[in-house]
C-alpha cells in the first residue's frame, strides 16, 4: 500500500508539531545567551569553519577564542564554564542580569571586532572531536545569514539566530514519534499520545531552542526509528536498506554516540525475518534462518552507511590511530584522582541516577536551574510504569500471534495452504524492543563510559540526562501505548497534554526564578523585561518570540478536547491503518500489503 496515512497525519499531531516549535522558540530566549550546555564551545567551532569557508579542524588542533569566554561572561548567569578572576575568589556561582544592565543593542560587537577571534593559550576546544556534519550546517546558516546582511549582525544576535536553525532541526520530533507508532502497528490515537507526550520535557525544550548537536542527532535517530520499526514488521526492500543506511551515516557523521545504533539496525532486519518464518524445526533453526534471510537488507543499509560515513572514522583512525580521539582522553586521567580515593558504586550509582532523571526532565544549562526533583522522579516513575504496560501487553499480543499461527498451519494440515495468517492487534513484542533499543543503548553508552572516568579520575562526569533525547522518538511509542492502557481511550488524551502543560509551567517558572528573578519581589514583568533586554533579537521581535508558546498550545488543548467529544479524527482500535511510508520513507514494511491485519508466512 502506499504511504497516504504519512501525508495526512491527524489534526492533534500537526497541532503538536506546531505547539512543539513554538515552545522551542519561546525557550531560545528564555533561555540566557551561552548559558545551555557547552554553547560558547559550540558557538566558537561554528565561527571557526565559517570563517575558514568549512575547513574542519583536528580534534585537539582548535583553541577557544576571547570571544567565547567575553558572550559567556557578558550573557551567562552560571559562572561555571567562565568566571571572572574575581568570581573565582569570590566563589560566586551566579550572576544577576536586571533589564537595567544589559549592554545596549546598539553598540553589540560583531563576531571579528578587536581581540574576539584571538585565542586563549592552554584552553582548548573539545568540539571538533566531533564529526562535522551538524557545525558544518550550523556554518553554512551563518555564510547565508551574513551574505544577506553583511556585517550587521551582532555575535549575540547570530547566536540567537543559530538557536532558531536549531528549533527547524529537531521540531520534528512529535510527528517522527507518532509515524513510529503508526508504522509499528499502532492506531493513530497511540501515535498522537506519543507525539503530544514529547511537549511534557522542559529540558528537551530548553536543548531544542539552543546551540547543541543533540538537535540535529536527535531527529536523524527519529527518522532512523521510524524506518527500523518498518523493518521489524518484515520491510526488507532494497529502497527502505538505502534510507536505512543514509539516516545512519546523516548520526555517525553527527555525533560518535551512533556507534550503538548498527547492532540496533541488524537486529531490527532480524526480528523482521523472524516474524516471517515458520519455525518448523524449532525456535533456534528459526532464528537461523531469519538471520540468512536478513543479510541482503542489511548489507544494502550497512554498504550505504560506510559510504556515507566511514570516510570520517577511516580518516581518524589513520590520523591518530582512534576510532574517536578527544582531547578529553589527556586530562581525565589517573592524575585527577581525590587522594585516598576508592571506587565506590553506591556513590557511583546514585550519582548516576539522580543525575540521569534531572538531566533529563528539567537541570538547566550548568545544572544551576532546576525543576523539583520529586517532580522529575515521579515523572520517570510514572513512564516506567506505562513502558512496564506496554511490555505487558506486546507479550500478550505476540503470545496470541503464536497461537493463531499455530492454528493456521493446524487447519492446513486438513486444507489448502493459505498464503497468510491473521497478525495481532498492536505492536509486538519484538517491534516494540526494537523502538525502544537506541533509548537503551544510549543509557548504556552513558552508564558504562561515565564508569570509566569515575574509575579512572574519581570524577563523576559525562551524566547527562539529555543524552538520551535521541531514543525518544522510539521510546514514546512504548509510553504512549502504556498511557492508553492506563487511561482509557476516551480520556488518555486529555490527562497527557493535562501532564504536559503541568511540567512545562514548572519548567517555565523554574527558568524564570533561577535566571532571571532571584527572588518573587519583583513579579512577573520584571522577569520579562530582562529576558527581553539581554536577548540577542530587538525587543518587539524577542518578546513576540518568548509569547509565541501560548496560542498553538492552547490550539491544542481545543483539538484534544474536541476529540475525546467527537472522536472523528483518530482512528479506533479495530479500523485497519495503511502500511508502509511509500515513497517518502521507504517501502511497505509488508511488500503491499496491510500487516495491521495480516502477517505474510
Amino acid at each position: 500500500m502506499s504511504g497516504h496515512w504519512l501525508r495526512h497525519p491527524p489534526k492533534v499531531v500537526v497541532l503538536a508539531t506546531i505547539a512543539f516549535a513554538a515552545l522551542l522558540i519561546g525557550w531560545s530566549v528564555l533561555t540566557p545567551l551561552a548559558e545551555a550546555p557547552d554553547e560558547p564551545a559550540h558557538l566558537g567551532l561554528i565561527l571557526e569553519v565559517a570563517r575558514h569557508d568549512g575547513a574542519y579542524p583536528q580534534y585537539d588542533a582548535l583553541e577557544q577564542k576571547k570571544g567565547a569566554f567575553w558572550i559567556c561572561q557578558t550573557y551567562a548567569v552560571s559562572v561555571k564554564w567562565c568566571p571572572t578572576k574575581a568570581e573565582a575568589a569570590a566563589h560566586t556561582t551566579v550572576r544577576p542580569r536586571p533589564a537595567d544592565e544589559a549592554p545596549p543593542k546598539s553598540s553589540r560587537p560583531v563576531w571579528n571586532a578587536g581581540t574576539f577571534t584571538r585565542a586563549v593559550p592552554g584552553r582548548h576546544n573539545q568540539m571538533p572531536q566531533h564529526p562535522p556534519l551538524y557545525y558544518e550546517a550550523m556554518a553554512g546558516a551563518l555564510k547565508l545569514e551574513r551574505a544577506l546582511t553583511p556585517g550587521t549582525w551582532s555575535v549575540d544576535h547570530e547566536l540567537a539566530y543559530l538557536r532558531l536553525i536549531n528549533v527547524l532541526m529537531v521540531v520534528p520530533l512529535p510527528f517522527l514519534a507518532w509515524a513510529t507508532a503508526r508504522r509499528a502497528g499502532a492506531d493513530d490515537l497511540v501515535g498522537s499520545v506519543a507525539a503530544v507526550s514529547l511537549l511534557g520535557i522542559p529540558q528537551l525544550a530548553h536543548i531544542g531552542g539552543a546551540l547543541n548537536n543533540d538537535n540535529l542527532f536527535s531527529t536523524l535517530v527519529g527518522v532512523l526509528a521510524v524506518l527500523l520499526a518498518g523493518v521489524a514488521r518484515g520491510d526488507r526492500s532494497a529502497r527502505t536498506g538505502i534510507l536505512v543506511g543514509l539516516a545512519t551515516a546523516g548520526a555517525l557523521l553527527t555525533k560518535g554516540f551512533a556507534a550503538v545504533l548498527p547492532p540496533v539496525v541488524v537486529l531490527a532486519y532480524v526480528v523482521g525475518a523472524r516474524g516471517q518464518v515458520v519455525a518448523a524445526a524449532g525456535r533456534v533453526r528459526a532464528w537461523l534462518d531469519a538471520a540468512r534471510a536478513a543479510v541482503v537488507p542489511v548489507v544494502i543499509a550497512g554498504g550505504v552507511t560506510f559510504l556515507g560515513a566511514g570516510w570520517w572514522y577511516v580518516a581518524k583512525v589513520a590520523a591518530t590511530g582512534q576510532l574517536m580521539p578527544s582531547i578529553e582522553n589527556a586530562r581525565l586521567t589517573s592524575a585527577l584522582k581525590h587522594r585516598g580515593f576508592h571506587v565506590s558504586p553506591w556513590k557511583y550509582g546514585t550519582s548516576l541516577v539522580s543525575k540521569l532523571v534531572e538531566g533529563f526532565w528539567g537541570a538547566y544549562g550548568w545544572r544551576s536551574v532546576r525543576i523539583p526533583v520529586p517532580l522529575s522522579f515521579a515523572a520517570t516513575l510514572g513512564s516506567l510504569v506505562l513502558v512496564w504496560l506496554a511490555v505487558q501487553r506486546a507479550r500478550s499480543s505476540s503470545r496470541r500471534a503464536q497461537v493463531l499461527v499455530a492454528a493456521a498451519e493446524s487447519a492446513n494440515d486438513h486444507q489448502d495452504r493459505s498464503d497468510e495468517v491473521p497478525a495481532p492487534l498492536g505492536p509486538t513484542a519484538g517491534v516494540l524492543a526494537i523502538c525502544s533499543l537506541p533509548f537503551v543503548l544510549f543509557a548504556v553508552f552513558v552508564t558504562v563510559r561515565s564508569w570509566v572516568i569515575y574509575t579512572g579520575t574519581s570524577r563523576l562526569a559525562f551524566q547527562q540526562g539529555r543524552y538520551l533525547f535521541a531514543g525518544l522518538a522510539g521510546m514514546s511509542v512504548l509510553t504512549a501505548l502504556g498511557a492508553v492502557l492506563a487511561f482509557g481511550r476516551k480520556r488518555v488524551l486529555e490527562v497527557v497534554v493535562g501532564a504536559v502543560i503541568a511540567l512545562q509551567i514548572v519548567g517555565v517558572l523554574a527558568a524564570f526564578h533561577g535566571w532571571w528573578a532571584l527572588g518573587w519581589s519583583s513579579g512577573p514583568i520584571q522577569p520579562i523585561r530582562a529576558v527581553v533586554a539581554w536577548s540577542g533579537w530587538p525587543d518587539p521581535i524577542a518578546l513576540t518570540l518568548l509569547l509565541v508558546p501560548v496560542v498553538p498550545m492552547g490550539l491544542l488543548v481545543r483539538a484534544i478536547w474536541r476529540a475525546s467529544v467527537e472522536r472523528t479524527d483518530l482512528r479506533g482500535p479495530d479500523q485497519p491503518e495503511a502500511g508502509g511510508l511509500g515513497a517518502l520513507l521507504g517501502g511497505d514494511p509488508a511488500d503491499a500489503r496491510d500487516q495491521s491485519l495480516t502477517y505474510p508466512r
